[in-house]
């Protein structure tokens, strides 16, 4: 009778194993769908950031017909005021310094600007707990990232050029 008993146990035992086995597998999946969907995510909204850009650049161009633009003309975009590059790009939501350096207060306001709907992004001067992107400026462009470091895409407004990274490994 104990000997019945202990096969028994024996036989939930291995039950159990199995079923965590299976249960950490798809742990395991479940986590990297999700890590690659935040990086599809991030890029669908570089390319929505970038038409942005294009638009107001396009705004910018035809407000500008036959007419010589300078940098230093400053375009209203709603209530914002952005400033542009000699070829058209927006650069900054001041004037424009000499070095053609960026500020996170820039990059910020460039999320916002260029985005429907922008998501939350917290930046070195505004740290937020609850937002999934930070925001970095350094010297000629801005840099929006996934917390995790997994993807970030950076602009470079003097030139009008976006440039998207991951570091997953699955292509999209």
């Amino acid at each position: 009778m104990i000997q019945g008993i202990n096969k028994r146990y024996l036989e939930y035992f291995v039950v159990a194993i199995v079923i965590a086995v299976l249960i950490l597998t798809a742990l395991n999946y479940y986590i990297l769908i999700a890590k690659d969907s935040a990086v599809l995510r991030l890029q669908i909204i570089s390319q929505s950031f970038m038409t942005g850009a294009a638009n107001a650049r396009a705004a910018y161009f035809l407000r500008y017909t036959g007419k010589e633009a300078s940098a230093q003309d400053v375009y209203k975009l709603g209530d914002k005021a952005l400033y542009f590059s000699d070829q058209g790009w927006p650069v900054s939501t001041q004037p424009p310094s000499p070095l053609n350096h960026l500020t996170h207060q820039d990059c910020y306001e460039f999320w916002q600007i260029f985005l429907q709907n922008p998501e939350i992004i917290s930046s070195p001067s505004k740290e937020l707990d609850d937002a999934a992107i930070q925001v970095f400026a350094f010297q000629s462009a801005c840099r929006y990232q996934l917390k995790t470091g997994d993807a970030w895409f950076e602009y470079y407004p003097w030139e009008g050029r976006l440039h998207f990274s991951s570091t997953s490994s699955s292509k999209f």
